[in-house]
């Protein structure tokens, strides 16, 4: 009788290759916040509380969005913020319009974040955030606003990479933050309403 033996080497390969293919692991995802560092343009004469800022539903994911066209938005497939970017947002603009001094009168922020996202233009690459916010008197939270504006600023990125478009993105919040500032400068504010006892 003549007994037929399996390529073993060969057949093993084949299983374990298979096996392989099946637990390829995923792309590495890189995780991005926005650069925290107070930008020192704070006001000098009032109390910013940065209360709640809450992103548009296209916004409201992890990943960092591309505009590619008017119509046509895409994401990195790697790339996503750390924390929901509202709150990343809300905590740099409260970074950027400083801590609490005591006997200050103090307002309060709220917004909605309308973009945040890479630009892509065809021969450049920019970073644009569009904030809506609103700002009272701490004291008076139904009261009318003290200002309700949107603030738009869009740079030019260098590099076309997350961290480049991410590190701009900060930016962007340091020249609304600083823009917020300039109006609050043109708001009369009674020295007594919503002091702060500081802490």
């Amino acid at each position: 009788m003549t007994h037929h033996r399996l390529p073993f080497l060969p057949l093993l390969a084949s299983i374990l290759a298979a096996g392989l293919t099946g637990c390829v692991s995923a792309p590495k995802v890189s995780y991005y916040t926005l650069d925290m560092t107070p930008s020192g343009r704070g006001p000098h004469d009032v109390n910013v509380q940065v209360r709640d800022i809450q992103a548009v539903q296209g916004l409201n994911r992890p990943q960092i969005m591309i505009q590619t066209a008017p119509t046509e938005v895409d994401y990195y497939a790697t790339a996503d913020w750390v924390a929901d970017v509202g709150e990343l947002v809300r905590r740099k603009l409260a970074a950027d319009l400083g801590s609490p001094v005591a006997g200050r009168p103090t307002v309060v922020v709220s917004g909605t974040l309308l973009d945040f996202e890479e630009v892509d233009r065809g021969d450049a690459t920019a970073a644009r955030a569009t904030l809506h916010l609103v700002v009272r008197r701490a004291d008076a939270a139904f009261g009318p606003p003290l200002v309700d504006k949107v603030y738009e600023v869009t740079r030019t990125v260098g590099t076309r990479t997350p961290g480049a478009v991410v590190a701009v993105l900060s930016e962007c919040v340091d020249a609304i933050a600083a823009e917020l500032v300039a109006d609050l400068g043109q708001v009369s504010l009674p020295a007594s309403a919503g002091a702060s006892t500081g802490g």
